[in-house]
């Protein structure tokens, strides 16, 4: 369990250290590393949150050459406008690249 880091960013709460605080964007997951951790080291990547962070996490995490059937989500609260249209959406940004046999997204 030495390699497993857990990292909690509050969006609405004040944290001591200000890089903790706000909502995760591509910029901010960027500037974690070397910070907080060393993003070439990264094998899988748990997220958990609403929609539009979600699809800017992975998708930056995709760009930054991770293997997106590594990359795995559990979304909260509702689709941004209403519909289940955006949660597809979101699938589909996510596991645009997977084997769907093997990826282990639970929307594929």
């Amino acid at each position: 369990m030495g390699r497993v880091q857990i990292i909690h960013i509050l969006s609405r709460e004040s944290r001591e250290a200000s890089i903790l605080n706000g909502r995760i964007d591509a910029e901010k997951l960027l500037s974690f590393s070397p910070r907080l951790f060393r993003l070439d080291t990264i094998t899988k990547s748990y997220i958990c949150g609403p929609e539009p962070m979600i699809s800017d996490v992975s998708k930056a995490l995709r760009t930054a050459g991770k293997d997106p059937s590594h990359i795995h989500y559990e979304l909260f609260g509702s689709p941004t406008n209403g519909t289940e249209e955006n949660s597809a959406s979101i699938a589909d940004d996510t596991a645009s690249d997977c084997d769907k046999k093997k990826c282990g997204h639970s929307n594929c």
